[in-house]
């Protein structure tokens, strides 16, 4: 790491524990301890804890052990009502025999103090955007936030372990073992308010003992620095500006070169090195529930920070955002309209410019009648997941295209819901659901054959309630239709279930039924027929035991008929 970049991070470091003295200098005082922690108990506890084991049985061909389990927890110890200390835990089985870059097994403790929090174990912090976001690790981390001026919070840990390449199994990809270090201080006072954030992660080249070169993987280095401010320029109007400036090396055994740009003097260049900027602003306008704003945003191509896992680059946005109540609050719109370009610095062999926008509009005319629209063509990463997924999954725990990202070019979705009887004993409801996605690369402005995809979704659904019974009612029915290139693909199908509390309402027990089938081009091949049963039992208010069967029938005419049973078996606990 080079000097001044030791001196920028140092800084930090030097001034965040000033912030945690004056933190907890503003709130203890040494002769009334006492007093300061109560008279109540000393210690406390609280918390709970979820354990499931999932049997299956099947010839699906889904790979799946014939026994896994699933535990988590979470406990807080408070001491004298003014000290926390919580603790999280996750264990679990699944993916047992493979090595993966970030672990499925976590723990974490996040104890507190007046203003100040810790983070301890595999966590996951947000500095902003362009620098931190959401990214999980296992290591150390502490928020500072007192009454003063002044905030902070730093970060260190493991952002991913070692992972050999395994020829057996090419689903888990291979990783250098990679760290990472971040600090970010804040300021604010009266109409003004400033941030300064570093952030830095590295891998180890020497945590694998072969070298994945020819998968294209390379260890590689990232640092990171964001500046951003606001300020109040006149009442009820606030300027807000973030600009960021990332340094990637891809390939930190690649030779020395001549740092440029800002970064430049901060970091140990390499012929592999980039340097990419990314900038922000907005103004905007609120007077009660009227919102104006205008924005500005730039990422440059390639911009990238290994502390978020995705992040779009490439664009220059300029839009106007608005809000505005209507007619007495019975409609609400806030809207995004504006101008959006790629290819900014020209190397690619084409480009584009559209028009963006979002739109949302809610409208309430009676108590009865409710209704939700939304609609956006902005550049989103976003997870596309078919609704059947969800009701043809063999469990809880599974999680179906996780991983399945997809860019999209526009979305829209509405909502319909409509109370056909409500009193204090019975409520009945019919609700419509209706979406739709599209992506799709443009060449000339046209879309080309086999180049875009197209992704509805609807349902209708009737439920019955008898409140105070605890009963209820619902029949459903949804049809997916996707286009994805030259193939058409459409699934659809009914659900019927219904739920009920019993024995003084400590049981309560559902069951449902589903049938879908699916059609590919011209040509039925798939239909699924999925019976589920659940029961969850209350014991003495704090323990509760469950139990969740599935039996799911496959007939497909590319296949053998499959089955697959699956049994689930919980137990929780809560308690403080």
């Amino acid at each position: 790491m080079r000097p001044l970049l030791r001196i920028l991070s140092a800084l930090l470091l030097i001034l965040l524990p000033g912030i945690v003295f004056q933190a907890t200098a503003q709130s203890v005082r040494l002769d009334n301890l006492k007093e300061q922690f109560g008279n109540g108990k000393p210690i406390r506890f609280s918390g709970g804890l979820a354990a499931n084991g999932i049997f299956y049985d099947g010839n699906g061909g889904y790979g799946r052990s014939p026994f896994s389990y699933f535990v988590n927890g979470s406990i807080n110890m408070n001491l004298y009502n003014v000290v926390n200390l919580p603790f999280t835990f996750t264990l679990s089985d699944f993916g047992g025999n493979y090595t993966y870059p970030i672990p499925s097994n976590r723990f974490s403790i996040h104890p507190s103090y007046k203003s100040v929090t810790g983070h301890i174990g595999d966590i996951a912090m947000t500095f902003s955007p362009y620098t931190l976001n959401g990214y999980l690790f296992r290591g150390a981390g502490v928020d500072v936030e007192p009454e003063g001026p002044f905030k902070g919070s730093v970060i260190h840990g493991r952002l991913q372990k070692a992972n050999e390449y395994d020829t057996a199994n090419h689903t888990v990809p291979a990783a250098y073992e990679r760290k990472g270090f971040g600090a970010r201080l804040q300021f604010q006072q009266g109409k003004y308010r400033a941030g300064l954030i570093v952030f830095r992660a590295w891998d180890d080249p020497h945590s694998l003992r072969n070298a994945p070169d020819s998968l294209g993987i390379y260890p590689m280095e990232n640092t990171v620095v964001s500046v951003n401010g606001g300020l109040e320029v006149v009442k009820n109007l606030d300027l807000s500006v973030e600009y960021a400036t990332s340094a990637l090396t891809r390939d930190i055994r690649a030779e020395d070169a001549t740092g440029r740009g800002i970064l430049g003097p901060l970091v140990d260049s390499k012929a592999s090195t980039g340097f990419y900027n990314a900038f922000k602003t907005a103004l905007q306008y609120t007077l009660q529930n009227t919102v104006l704003g205008v924005g500005y945003e730039r990422v440059d191509p390639g911009y990238q920070t290994l502390g978020a896992y995705y992040i779009n680059n490439d664009l220059e946005n300029i839009t106007v955002n608005a809000a505005q109540p209507l007619f007495n609050g019975k409609v609400q719109i806030a809207m995004n309209a504006g101008f959006q370009r790629d290819n900014l610095d020209g190397n690619k062999s084409g480009s584009s410019t559209r028009a963006i926008g979002a739109l949302n509009v809610s409208y309430i005319p009676t108590t009865k009648i409710s209704a939700v629209l939304n609609y956006s063509n902005f550049q989103t990463f976003m997870r596309i997941r078919p609704q059947f997924q969800t009701i043809n999954q063999l469990d809880n725990f599974q999680q179906l295209d996780t991983l399945d990202y997809t860019q999209t070019s526009q979305n829209a979705s509405g909502t319909l819901s409509y109370t056909l009887k409500q009193t204090d004993a019975v409520m009945r409801m019919l609700t419509f659901d209706v979406s739709f996605q599209e992506t799709g690369d443009k060449q000339g402005g046209v879309v080309r054959n086999g180049n875009g995809s197209r992704f509805y979704n609807g349902s209708v659904q009737y439920n019955f309630m008898q409140l105070a019974q605890g009963f209820n009612v619902l029949a459903a029915f949804n049809v997916t239709y996707n286009t994805i290139g030259r193939n058409d693909f459409i699934t659809l199908g009914p659900t019927v279930g219904a739920n009920a509390k019993l024995f003084k309402k400590k049981l309560t027990t559902g069951t449902s039924i589903s049938y879908n089938a699916s059609k590919t081009d011209n040509a039925w091949d798939t239909r699924v027929l999925n019976i589920r049963c659940n029961a969850v039992y209350n014991v003495l208010k704090r323990h509760a035991l469950m139990l969740n069967v599935l039996n799911q029938l496959r007939n497909s005419s590319e296949r053998a008929s499959t089955h697959d049973l699956t049994v689930t078996v919980g137990y929780n606990f809560n308690f403080g």
